[in-house]
């Protein structure tokens, strides 16, 4: 039986995505394994963010700061720019995503 971390997801189920005929296994360049995702208050925002937004997250910090345990790290932490919020907890609405491809992209040209 694996381990749960507390309010998180079972790694028997992190490997499938809900679709409009039920559920099938998801791609594996979408999955985020769960020791990746950034600890502590963040853990549920990242359940609450809109996997599609993530994925993308994901790719464009990684960009930005070259090396992904760099991007993970950057989208746990609390952020001036996003009042203080972690760009993970941003990533359940449209607007939301839209803020932190903003200030990605400030940080990529020199802004922050």
């Amino acid at each position: 039986m694996s381990k749960m971390r507390k309010g998180g997801r079972s790694r028997r189920s992190a490997g499938f995505v809900a679709v409009n005929d039920g559920v099938r296994p998801a791609p594996k360049d979408l999955i985020v394994p769960a020791d990746r995702l950034p600890r502590g208050k963040s853990d549920t925002a990242a359940l609450k963010a809109n996997p599609d937004e993530l994925t993308k997250a994901v790719v464009r910090a990684t960009e930005v700061f070259g090396d992904e345990d760099a991007a993970f790290r950057w989208l746990g932490t609390p952020v001036a720019a996003l009042d203080f919020a972690t760009p993970i907890s941003c990533l359940g609405t449209h607007q939301g995503a839209m803020r932190v491809n903003d200030v990605l992209a400030q940080i990529e040209h020199g802004v922050w």
